[in-house]
């Protein structure tokens, strides 16, 4: 008997077309909830997006029915003017 394999999707998405880009928060189940690897993610591709001229706008939004859970931010933020 073959043991199914368990396949982790990426929390963050990205979609791409030539003059956008939109990252997509993939954890619908979690309210799309931030974690920090998904912030580390996220700041690399809004880097790397702000150096291309060639981009006219990048959004942000949420699979599921969940931008993000909303305590997330506040934690984040939290953490962020901690240090």
């Amino acid at each position: 008997m073959q043991r199914a394999k368990a396949v982790l999707s990426p929390a963050v998405l990205v979609e791409g077309r030539a003059k956008s880009r939109a990252a997509i928060l993939n954890r619908p189940s979690d309210l799309n909830a931030l974690t920090i690897p998904m912030v580390a993610r996220l700041k690399r591709l809004y880097e790397s997006w702000e150096e291309n001229s060639d981009l006219g706008f990048v959004i942000m939004k949420g699979s599921g029915r969940a931008l993000c859970s909303g305590g997330d931010v506040v934690a984040l933020n939290q953490l962020i003017n901690e240090g």
